[in-house]
Order: C-alpha cells, then sequence, then structure tokens
C-alpha cells in the first residue's frame, strides 16, 4: 500500500502535464450490451466499444508545468463541432483550474 508521501508524489507529478482530447463519431450501444449493468458499469462498457470504435479527433491539447503547450484543432469545423471545440477548451481551462487548486491545497498541507 502506497505512503501517504507516495501519494503526494503522485499528485504532484500528475499536475505537471494535462492532456486533453475531445474527439467525435459514433459508438452504439445494444439494449443486449447494457443488460443486467449497474449504471456504473455502463462507462466500462462504453469504454470497451471506444477501443474499437472509429472517431475523429476535433481538438487536442497537450500543456505542460512550464507553460509549453500544443492544441490542435480540426480544419473546416463544422457547426456542431465548433460546439465541441468551444467546449473542449472549458474542459483545458477547467483542468487547469483544478490543478491550481490542488497545488495550493497541497502546499497548505506541507507547509511548516
Amino acid at each position: 500500500m502506497p505512503s501517504w508521501t507516495d501519494k503526494i508524489k503522485d499528485a504532484i507529478a500528475d499536475t505537471i502535464t494535462l492532456d486533453v482530447v475531445t474527439t467525435t463519431g459514433s459508438i452504439k450501444l445494444t439494449a443486449d450490451s447494457m443488460k443486467d449493468k449497474k449504471w456504473e458499469e455502463l462507462a466500462d462498457v462504453v469504454s470497451a466499444q471506444l477501443k474499437a470504435a472509429e472517431l475523429d479527433v476535433v481538438a487536442f491539447t497537450h500543456t505542460q508545468w512550464d507553460c509549453d503547450a500544443f492544441a490542435f484543432v480540426k480544419s473546416d469545423l463544422t457547426e456542431s463541432e465548433q460546439a465541441l471545440v468551444d467546449a473542449h477548451a472549458a474542459s483545458v481551462d477547467s483542468a487547469h483550474a483544478t490543478r491550481r487548486e490542488a497545488v495550493k491545497m497541497l502546499a497548505e498541507i506541507l507547509k511548516p
């Protein structure tokens, strides 16, 4: 079992980079694939379908601790894809805000 210091180290390491990928495509679930599944298990069913799905990347963002960043946005966006890009940007902003708050919290915990 990892110690609390190991967990803190892992949390800090996880804040170093951020990757957000927004895709579009189709995932089809059948009544049979969801049969006897609890709500919490549906994510596993969707994840399994994702592995076989053909998806189009609409937007991808990679950022690093030192503020280096790479962003990709598909060209010739449709109106619905533009809405996905807007949601992607909001997700990136939210993830950065969450990381900032996590770092602040860790700093407070580790203060002498």
